[in-house]
């Protein structure tokens, strides 16, 4: 029955991924997000605001929603969507590890984009 369980527990966290996608969907962009305005570029080398670990820049293409299979973002800089520190993977808090969040203010931590 653990198997139920996980598959119950996959299909919850699969409707919750699929809601917070169709709310972003109606977001307009203005350019002054963190993700948007970082100045970073692609390839160059980020240190985490957190521990000081010097991590790669993958700069992604332009969206409102990204979707990444585990381990696509190994060793690759995030970025917080509300504070714009940059940060680690292992420096990223939260409850559900699918959803990565900023140690310092809460909100999501994301990719930067070109």
């Amino acid at each position: 029955m653990g198997w139920l369980r996980r598959r119950r527990q996959r299909n919850a966290t699969m409707a919750a991924a699929l809601e917070a996608a169709k709310a972003a969907q109606g977001a307009t962009m203005t350019g002054n997000e963190p993700w948007l305005a970082h100045g970073l570029r692609d390839g160059e080398s980020a240190t985490c605001a957190s521990c000081g670990r010097v991590q790669r820049v993958k700069l992604v293409a332009r969206a409102r929603v990204m979707v990444a299979y585990p381990g696509a973002l190994d060793g690759v800089i995030r970025i917080c969507g509300g504070c714009g520190r940059l940060l680690c993977a292992d420096c990223t808090t939260g409850d559900r590890p699918n959803l990565r969040e900023c140690d310092q203010c809460g909100r999501p931590v994301v990719v930067p984009m070109a």
